[in-house]
């Protein structure tokens, strides 16, 4: 499924030891089903997580037509942050057009003024079909939200709503290293029901999905040795 032996191993590491990159949240939930941390990386114990989360043992077959997109549970959260700001824009309202340096900071944890700037450029000229899918989201949210959601946040929200939709089974798994916050703003969220605005949402991710994995692969890559040079 993934080529690089490295990236490869690192994956399935991943994916089958569900302890690997678990968010608090959920660490906090397991203990309280009586499982000991401390052991999470006994093949008994990662059994028995697998089986009160829930998870599939095998990927599906969108996963394995698409393992650039599998890569994504191996991507840092800090890094998608730098990387996948725009994504943000459809979880904002439109009080961001009026909003204040202070107020990014103090509403939605943004302290950057040239990612304050980029996020309202893009806001500014999302299409209409992305405008529906934006108001969509907002109108959701607002029936669970009690305050201002993070940029963080914004960011994991859409990524989840795109990966709910490439793969439930791998969905599942990644929403392991995501808050309960996050995953229960997603939950909200409902299934888009048009095509068209399926293929422009997707459309729209895919090339900052493509970036972001290129970024990661890099990281693997070895140079290559001039044996010309002296």
């Amino acid at each position: 499924m993934i080529d690089d032996e490295n990236i490869a191993a690192q994956w399935w590491r991943w994916w089958t030891n569900p302890c690997e990159g678990m968010h608090p949240d959920k660490i906090k939930w397991l203990k309280a089903q009586g499982i000991v941390w401390a052991d999470r990386h006994e093949p008994s114990v990662i059994i028995k997580i697998r089986r009160l989360m829930n998870l599939s043992c095998l990927p599906d077959g969108q996963m394995t037509a698409a393992p650039t997109r599998v890569m994504l549970g191996l991507v840092d959260h800090v890094e998608m942050e730098s990387e996948l700001s725009q994504f943000a824009c459809l979880v904002l309202d439109d009080s961001i057009l009026t909003a204040r340096p202070s107020d990014w900071e103090q509403l939605h944890g943004v302290h950057n003024t040239e990612v304050i700037r980029d996020l309202i450029s893009t806001f500014r000229t999302l299409s209409p079909g992305l405008e529906t899918i934006r108001i969509n989201i907002v109108t959701s949210l607002q029936r669970v939200q009690s305050e201002a959601v993070k940029i963080n946040q914004a960011i994991l929200i859409v990524l989840g709503l795109y990966l709910r939709k490439f793969s439930p089974v791998f969905y599942q798994r990644w929403l392991l290293g995501v808050s309960d916050q996050v995953a229960a703003y997603i939950h909200e969220v409902p299934l888009l029901s048009r095509d068209d605005l399926l293929q422009e949402f997707e459309s729209w991710i895919d090339p900052a999905i493509e970036k972001i994995i290129g970024n990661f692969v890099q990281q693997f890559e070895i140079p290559l040795l001039d044996l010309n040079e002296a």
